[in-house]
C-alpha cells in the first residue's frame, strides 16, 4: 500500500490512477470533512469523464522511463488543472483524485500532495480544499444546471534530470531524493488555476511571499518558482550518499550511508548541525520520521548491513535523534530478547515498524 501522512491528512494510492485523502481534523484545528470525487480514467491514451472519451491525453510513462530534456524544468507545466466533481456515498471525510498517471510514489504536506512517476512530479494543490468542496457539494444538488462546470484541482507538473525516488514537503519547501543518492532542495510555486489567480486580483486579495532571509516581502500577482531557493545534496566536496531525509517547516534533516545526520536550516541556507553516529550504531539510518514539534526523529536502521538497500535488510532497529542534545538514543532493538514471545518481536520490527512510521503521530 502506498501511503504518506502530514497532520490530520493521510494520503494514499487507492486504485491505478485514484489517490485518496483522508482528513481526520484531529490536528490543526477545526479542519472541515470533505467529499471530493474525480471520475477522470485512462483509457488507451484517452481521459473518460463520465463514459464519454475526450481528446487523447499524454501518452503515459511505464516505470523506468524518463522525460526527455536533461535538466530540471520546474515551471514547465505550471497551472495546470485536473477535473474534479463531487462525490456520492458516504465518505464524508474522504478526497477522490484522478491523477491521470500511474505514480510510483507520493507525499503530502501542509499545502500539497505530489506524485511521482520516473522523473516526473506533479504537486496538487490543497489550500484551497474548504472552497472546492462547498462549490462541489452547491453542484451535487438535483437543481444544478448540468451545464455548470465541475471544480478545478490545479497541479503544476515539473521534470528532473533523473528518477525521483523520496519526495518530502513542507509549506514552501520540497525535497526530492534521486537514485543517485543526491538531494534537491527548492521552493515550491504556485499551484492556483488562473481562473482563482483572477479573481483573487479582482477582489482585491493578495499575497505575501517571504524571502528564505527574511530581507523582502513582495506582493506575488502572478507567482512563480523562486529560482534562487533551490540547493543540492551533499555538497559537491563532501563524497557522500544520502540513504534517508525529511524536511520541517524550519529544517531539512538528512541521513548518509557515512554515518552522518546533517542538519540544514532553511532560515540561515546552510547546514548548522552534524552528528556522527558511527559510535552508536553501525547501519546507515534508512528512514526518518519527525515529530510534530520538528526537534525528534525516530530513525530506523540496520546494524546487520552496511548499505540502505531495503533488499538487504534484515531485521531493522529504532534510534530517536534528538535535535536539541544533537545526540542518538536507542529506542527499540531486534536484538533484544523479549518473554515469551514466540519469535513474534523480531517479525514485529522487522515488517511493522515501517508501516507505521507512516502514520506515526508523536510529541
Amino acid at each position: 500500500l502506498m501511503v504518506a501522512s502530514y497532520g490530520p491528512r493521510t494520503a494514499y494510492l487507492s486504485s491505478l490512477s485514484e489517490v485518496t485523502i483522508l482528513n481526520y481534523g484531529h490536528s490543526y484545528g477545526a479542519a472541515a470533512p470533505t467529499t471530493i470525487v474525480n471520475s477522470d480514467l485512462y483509457n488507451d491514451g484517452m481521459m473518460v469523464v463520465d463514459g464519454t472519451q475526450s481528446q487523447p491525453q499524454s501518452p503515459e510513462l511505464e516505470p523506468g522511463d524518463v522525460v526527455d530534456g536533461g535538466v530540471d524544468q520546474h515551471s514547465s507545466q505550471a497551472g495546470q488543472q485536473s477535473t474534479m466533481k463531487p462525490a456520492v456515498g458516504n465518505g464524508d471525510n474522504a478526497i477522490i483524485l484522478s491523477v491521470q498517471l500511474k505514480p510510483s510514489l507520493l507525499a503530502i504536506g501542509p499545502n500539497h500532495l505530489a506524485l511521482a512517476l520516473n522523473n516526473r512530479v506533479r504537486f496538487y494543490s490543497l489550500r484551497r480544499q474548504s472552497t472546492i468542496t462547498q462549490t462541489a457539494t452547491r453542484q451535487a444538488q438535483p437543481s444544478a444546471p448540468i451545464s455548470q462546470q465541475p471544480p478545478q484541482a490545479a497541479y503544476q507538473e515539473q521534470e528532473y534530470i533523473t528518477i525521483v525516488t523520496g519526495i518530502s514537503l513542507s509549506s514552501r519547501f520540497v525535497a526530492i531524493q534521486f537514485d543517485d543518492g543526491r538531494l534537491k532542495l527548492h521552493s515550491i510555486g504556485d499551484t492556483e488555476p488562473a481562473s482563482v489567480r483572477e479573481q483573487q486580483q479582482t477582489n482585491g486579495s493578495e499575497q505575501v511571499v517571504e524571502s528564505r532571509d527574511n530581507n523582502y516581502n513582495s506582493t506575488n500577482t502572478n507567482p512563480t518558482m523562486i529560482q534562487d531557493d533551490e540547493r543540492f545534496f551533499p555538497d559537491p566536496l563532501q563524497p557522500e550518499t544520502i540513504a534517508a531525509f525529511t524536511l520541517t517547516e524550519e529544517l531539512l534533516v538528512y541521513c548518509t550511508i557515512e554515518r552522518r545526520i546533517n542538519v540544514f536550516s532553511l532560515s540561515s541556507w546552510c547546514i548548522v548541525q552534524t552528528c556522527e553516529h558511527s559510535g552508536t550504531f553501525v547501519g546507515p539510518v534508512w528512514r526518518l520520521k519527525q515529530n510534530d514539534r520538528g526537534n525528534k526523529f525516530v530513525c530506523l536502521v540496520n546494524n546487520n548491513c552496511a548499505d540502505a538497500s531495503r533488499s538487504s535488510r534484515g531485521q531493522d532497529c529504532v534510534y530517536l535523534y534528538d535535535l536539541y542534545s544533537n545526540k542518538v538514543f536507542s529506542l527499540i532493538s531486534s536484538g533484544q530478547q523479549q518473554p515469551n514471545n514466540n519469535n513474534l518481536w523480531p517479525r514485529l520490527v522487522q515488517e511493522q515498524i515501517a508501516s507505521t512510521l507512516e502514520m506515526l503521530t508523536f510529541d
